[in-house]
């Protein structure tokens, strides 16, 4: 993760990463249900959650909103949707 885009959100270079991630055929059903439940598609879901627990990572450090200002500001409800399905899997 790049210190400088610790979201991963396209940047001005207008970079992003890609990468390949597999799930168990449980773990993509619930991503399928949730993501069509929230109206988005499964990538986004899964984009939108990982930023969710990188930011949540961050508020336990202190940093967000010196890492995250307008992101935060932008994805909070997002966010607080991704965490409430987060928390009913623990």
């Amino acid at each position: 993760m790049d210190s400088t885009n610790p979201t991963g959100a396209q940047g001005d270079a207008g970079t992003t990463h890609a990468t390949t991630i597999r799930f168990d055929a449980d773990m993509w059903a619930a991503i399928q249900q949730h993501a069509r439940r929230l109206g988005v598609a499964q990538a986004a879901f899964i984009r939108d959650a990982t930023r969710a627990e990188v930011v949540r990572l961050a508020e336990r450090e202190g940093v967000a909103r010196e890492l995250f200002g307008a992101e935060l500001n932008g994805l909070h409800v997002r966010v607080e949707r991704i965490e409430q399905w987060i928390g009913g899997r623990r």
